[in-house]
């Protein structure tokens, strides 16, 4: 989640060096909360409302998982970067596996889309591979939007068995028009 430009980056310069027709920045599926199951939906009111037990016990969790990933990294003499609390918090507030969650992420990658569609129309030599503009090959493909709570089932939330095809379809006729 702290990261996650970074892992973008990386994904976009292995697409690049494979040199692959088209970059496409899919979305991740939008969680229906209302959807999700007895369990899931508790967990996810507690979040949502930000209660302070729930952010401190994810809080003192998150730490817990620092503090065992340095004690390894030391035996192992290896470097490890280690979470700040800021950084914690805003993973206990926004990282969620809700729809929250997931509309932030989108937003992030969205932004990053963005930012490097215009990074690579400004360095003419970063923007040309194999002949074509990295620029427009790549594209964000905002799945989330299209799907809708009705089409997954109770107790997933998740799933949009019903809308596979039209899905497909958008996906099909977005990588026509962006492919060489």
């Amino acid at each position: 989640y702290i990261e996650y430009e970074s892992i973008l980056q990386t994904l976009l310069q292995v697409s690049m060096d494979s040199h692959a027709p088209a970059i496409l920045a899919k979305s991740t599926n939008r969680v229906c909360d209302k959807k999700m199951g007895p369990d899931y939906k508790d967990h996810n009111k507690k979040y949502k409302t930000h209660k302070m037990k729930t952010l401190k016990t994810c809080d003192r969790i998150l730490e817990q998982q620092e503090e065992e990933k340095q004690k390894e990294a030391k035996g192992k003499q290896e470097n490890v970067t280690i979470l700040s609390k800021s950084q914690r918090d805003e993973i206990c507030r926004f990282g969620a596996f809700n729809d929250k969650g997931s509309s932030l992420l989108n937003n992030r990658m969205s932004k990053w889309v963005r930012q490097m569609r215009y990074k690579m129309a400004n360095q003419t030599a970063l923007s040309r591979h194999q002949g074509i503009s990295v620029n427009s090959r790549l594209q964000y493909f905002n799945d989330h939007d299209i799907e809708s709570c009705e089409f997954t089932r109770d107790g997933d939330g998740r799933h949009y068995e019903k809308q596979v095809f039209v899905r497909l379809h958008l996906l099909a006729i977005m990588l026509d028009c962006i492919s060489p």
